[in-house]
């Protein structure tokens, strides 16, 4: 297998039933030193084999429910057998059960939407992700996402939240994050993703993607048609308002990779809910600070600094309680 195969080979089918083949030969009471010399060979021989076997393991893991059912019935109707026909009864069993469940880790890749994987982060986490294929995925703070590979594409689909991908380049096998009702579509790019309730928003870094309709029939206003980004470029979808094309200051738009919110002259409403992503302490807004702009950058999850700032700045009032802060006053 070489390295300019690329991503597809990386996700072969045929390096899945290696690496099934292999946890059923390891699970076996036969296994012997030569097998597990064998098997650190397999290991070393692509860096992309480790990778396959610890997904393989997990859904392997995922089964052993199964196949703990399968054996302890089969013990049973065995248990008035003589001892030497019941081992041999088991040992085939266990070999039956193996290739049960390898049939079944190679059905659960070859077939689009088995075999995913969901990724999460909680409030106020961030957390990067390698993907099989050499992606790595950066999780924002609360944010979900499932990822299903099959012959065909790399799909991820962003449930809420935000996440940066870095894709592996590979001609051929496209790289798909379905969000809402649209799709985006990279080779080799940089780009990031947000989904906040029904507003979606799409950040090109670095490289091209276009964003199109997943159903062009039952497509709404906001994208009707696909849209190419140029890197700088942000595309922003929403529900109650036309879809929008400019160009933000990266480092601002992605300051939430370095734990930092950075907020330019944004209404004190939005600057609240953003800083409330990051927290479980919530901010409110009481009577007279509405129309407060917030500028500056601050650390996420610090919602009682961020308060405290506010109110140095524009001569608000807080409130500090066990369970939120609360905001008011009349911005000077």
């Amino acid at each position: 297998m070489t390295r300019e195969s690329g991503a597809a080979a990386q996700s072969s089918v045929a390096v899945r039933a290696e690496a099934a083949a292999w946890l059923a030969r390891l699970h076996g009471n036969d296994r012997t030193a030569a097998d597990e010399q064998s098997f650190q060979r397999w290991l070393a021989a692509d860096p992309v084999h480790p990778v396959v076997f610890e997904r393989m393991t997990e859904l392997w893991e995922q089964s052993s429910r199964l196949k703990s059912n399968v054996l302890s019935r089969q013990r049973g109707k065995l248990a008035h057998s003589h001892a030497q026909a019941a081992s041999r009864r088991q040992a085939w069993l266990r070999a039956s059960a193996a290739c049960i469940l390898i049939a079944m880790l190679a059905f659960a890749f070859l077939v689009p939407g088995l075999g995913g994987t969901t990724l999460s982060s909680g409030v106020g986490e961030r957390r990067t992700v390698k993907l099989d294929d050499g992606t790595r995925v950066t999780l924002n703070t609360a944010t979900r996402l499932r990822v299903s590979f099959d012959r065909s594409q790399r799909r991820v689909l962003l449930q809420s939240g935000e996440a940066r991908f870095d894709v592996a380049r590979d001609e051929a096998w496209p790289f798909v994050v379905a969000v809402g009702e649209q799709e985006v579509r990279a080779l080799g790019t940089s780009f990031t993703v947000r989904k906040i309730v029904d507003d979606i928003a799409i950040t090109l870094i670095e490289g091209k993607v276009s964003i199109a309709p997943a159903d062009p029939v039952t497509a709404g206003p906001a994208v009707s048609q696909a849209v190419v980004l140029a890197p700088g470029q942000r595309l922003t979808l929403s529900t109650d308002r036309p879809a929008t094309l400019d160009r933000p200051d990266i480092e601002r738009a992605t300051a939430w990779q370095r734990g930092l919110i950075s907020l330019d002259r944004t209404p004190l409403a939005e600057a609240v809910a953003e800083m409330n992503r990051y927290s479980g302490l919530p901010i409110e807004i009481g009577d007279g600070a509405n129309e407060v702009r917030v500028s500056g950058i601050f650390q996420a999850g610090d919602s009682v600094e961020f308060a405290r700032a506010l109110a140095r700045t524009h001569g608000l009032m807080i409130r500090e309680e066990p369970e939120r802060i609360v905001i008011s006053g009349h911005a000077r």
